[in-house]
């Protein structure tokens, strides 16, 4: 999610960057080319974003950052999954200390502002950034949900005869929350969990059709399914 297009608007003309006809110009425009009032705005070239993006920011009372160009360090886009950024539409781009600066096209977004404080365990500080600044800044993201789950695979340690425990330690709490995100990210609205003779197949049922998108060990099945029946309060 981005700003309304009523807050732009506000701002726009409490500013006198644009007079109320040409607001109603561009708001009658938009329908036509697919965009919403904030892309017209700038796909017609009504106001650069150096000028728009530094007004918005200024009116939700954060600061403004231009994405454009700008490198984000591989240890920053580890901060926050890849799957958990694309949903919230969100990166983090800089850190001092204990403070994460994070670019969101929504900064008013506390329900991320507070998973992500959660999910990082730092002060996260909302900037305002374009949304087409923050999707070219994600195309950095390089891994993929299979890369992302080889990393935590090693860590996974199966205790066949205390599963109920191993259902509580970190590595297996995070291998399910990586799936998990990747699931909401992808909008699916099932996840299969398919033993196979040596492995396990994870399938994302998409818009009505089942996806291959992961294949992990066939050892941490047990330690899957016993997360699955403890978030469930099943008996493990």
């Amino acid at each position: 999610m981005t700003v309304s297009d009523a807050t732009v608007q506000r701002v726009l003309l409490a500013k006198r960057l644009l007079t109320k006809e040409q607001i109603e110009s561009a708001v009658l425009l938009a329908p036509s080319l697919g965009k919403s009032f904030l892309e017209t705005i700038l796909l017609k070239n009504y106001l650069p974003e150096s000028v728009l993006g530094p007004a918005i920011a200024e009116s939700l009372g954060v600061p403004y950052v231009n994405l454009a160009g700008q490198k984000i360090a591989g240890g920053l886009l580890d901060l926050i999954p890849e799957a958990t950024a694309t949903n919230y539409q969100i990166i983090g781009f800089s850190r001092q200390g204990d403070t994460l600066a994070v670019a969101m096209a929504d900064p008013g977004n506390f329900e991320a502002i507070n998973f992500l404080q959660k999910k990082t365990g730092l002060t996260v500080k909302p900037f305002f950034a374009f949304e087409s600044q923050i999707q070219t800044a994600l195309g950095q993201y390089k891994r993929n949900i299979q890369l992302e789950v080889q990393s935590l695979l090693a860590s996974v340690e199966v205790n066949q005869a205390n599963l109920a425990k191993v259902a509580e330690e970190l590595p297996t709490i995070k291998l399910l929350e990586t799936i998990l995100d990747y699931a909401i990210a992808e909008g699916a609205s099932d996840i299969h969990f398919e033993g196979q003779e040596n492995s396990t197949l994870v399938r994302f049922r998409l818009d009505g059709r089942l996806k291959d998108v992961l294949v992990l060990e066939s050892r941490v099945q047990p330690a899957v399914i016993a997360r699955i029946k403890y978030l469930s309060n099943l008996k493990i």
